[in-house]
């Protein structure tokens, strides 16, 4: 019997890039070239508008999570980077590193995450959609391969009911299944 594997969770550290550029590197491998990924992730590490969290396990970096406050919508931060070392994968980190996410797009103000993710990455695409992510559009040759990308959304919080002035007569409500 496998024993529980025991996962820490800590803001990102200059110390931790060669870890975190191995992850990085080999999660792309499969998906696009990168030049200078050392040199990226360091620069993505110093925009104070980004936020990196690590998971250890057994005292090494098992993944990370970057996300951007700055998306292209005000009320949503952006996950740029998501990647778990392939030996502790299908553990749950991904999906606690995401969690992680959420939890500081909440503690920032922010209603909502955002991310894109490859349409060939069924993995991907099916962790996201298992934490309530829904695509909302697409953005075709996204990936210097030519490949497109969805991008997906999750609201953190309620949707407010609509206050345009819209009024349903109650057979057209109970109609659309919108009544018992």
């Amino acid at each position: 019997m496998a024993s529980k594997l025991s996962i820490a969770f800590r803001k990102a550290t200059r110390r931790d890039l060669p870890a975190i550029t191995k992850i990085f590197e080999s999660s792309l491998n499969t998906t696009h070239e990168f030049d200078d990924a050392r040199g990226y992730l360091s620069e993505q590490m110093r925009d104070a508008d980004n936020r990196f969290v690590v998971a250890e396990a057994g005292g090494k970096i098992a993944g990370f999570i970057q996300t951007d406050l700055t998306s292209d919508t005000a009320d949503a931060i952006n996950i740029d980077q998501l990647a778990v070392d392939r030996s502790f994968r299908h553990r749950g980190i991904g999906s606690a590193l995401m969690k992680k996410a959420e939890n500081i797009a909440l503690r920032n103000h922010f209603k909502a995450v955002t991310l894109q993710v490859r349409a060939d990455n069924d993995n991907a695409k099916h962790l996201y959609e298992e934490r309530g992510y829904k695509k909302v559009g697409s953005h075709w040759w996204y990936y210097g391969d030519g490949t497109t990308a969805y991008e997906m959304k999750k609201s953190l919080v309620p949707e407010k009911p609509s206050t345009s002035g819209w009024h349903l007569p109650g057979f057209v409500k109970r109609w659309m299944g919108l009544t018992a």
